[in-house]
């Protein structure tokens, strides 16, 4: 049942392996530009005591990804339209479901195996972004100095 759950599922996992790894190219081509600033501009102009323009256009520096990362929702609906919406419905509009209940395999059997599989699918999907996007704005969190401003999209919680 696993092994056929996941036949199911792999191009919405490859989609979002492919996303994952834009992203991580992304993140880290910027994220290395960050860091730098950071490092030669905003730890230079603390020592002198005069930040105000540095630090204006240091946290208006990449606003695209600064946007995607605010949007605390877009993960979770993104993985609820793509993965959880179709695990069953697919079974469903082609009629499919009544062979998968007729065979040895148990109804429970069934959901729990597309449940485990795609859960693990999002869960680990969710990982690995939130901790590039963690890597990536951690600068930017220095900076503004508040910690729990974007705390649903930070850390543990995503994956939550």
């Amino acid at each position: 049942m696993i092994w056929f759950a996941w036949r199911q599922l792999r191009v919405q996992a490859l989609i979002a392996l492919t996303l994952l790894v834009a992203l991580a190219v992304a993140f880290l081509v910027t994220g290395q530009r960050l860091v730098h600033t950071y490092n030669t501009a905003i730890v230079g102009c603390n020592a002198r005591g005069n930040c105000s323009g540095s630090i204006d256009s240091f946290l208006s520096a990449y606003p695209f990804l600064q946007n995607l990362l605010t949007e605390s929702g877009l993960l979770a609906v993104l993985i609820g339209i793509f993965w959880g919406a179709p695990a069953v419905a697919r079974e469903f509009d082609t009629g499919t479901y009544r062979l998968a209940w007729t065979q040895s395999a148990s109804r429970t059997k069934w959901l729990t195996a597309k449940i485990v599989v795609g859960g693990l699918a999002s869960v680990v999907t969710a990982g690995l972004f939130t901790l590039m996007a963690t890597w990536w704005s951690s600068p930017l969190d220095r900076v503004r100095d508040q910690p729990f401003s974007l705390f649903d999209t930070r850390d543990v919680v995503p994956i939550g």
